[in-house]
């Protein structure tokens, strides 16, 4: 090309610092938000499944005092946590009874 055809080319206007640390947050907002709705989602979609086991098991049928009362011992069991121990009320802790 010669210097008169390169001098006719429109180039593109490059961009401040602050409209690529504006365009950049905006971005960033967007995928935080999806993120938090992914999260959303992925806990709705848990709580059905386990909702969906338990009715396939027949706990659904279970009254709710007796979860409140086994509570404890099923989140050692499922989470593996000593802090179910220390949840407990304390006429249901080991020792009292």
């Amino acid at each position: 090309m010669t210097e008169a055809a390169k001098k006719t080319i429109p180039t593109r206007k490059g961009r401040s610092l602050e409209d690529e640390i504006a365009r950049q947050e905006t971005k960033l907002k967007r995928l935080h938000s999806d993120l938090k709705e992914k999260k959303r989602r992925d806990q709705e979609r848990n709580a059905r499944a386990i909702s969906t086991l338990l009715q396939s098991e027949g706990l659904d049928q279970v009254p709710v005092e007796t979860w409140q009362q086994r509570l404890p011992e099923l989140r050692t069991l499922l989470l593996g946590t000593a802090n179910a121990e220390a949840s407990a009320s304390p006429d249901q802790s080991p020792g009292n009874g």
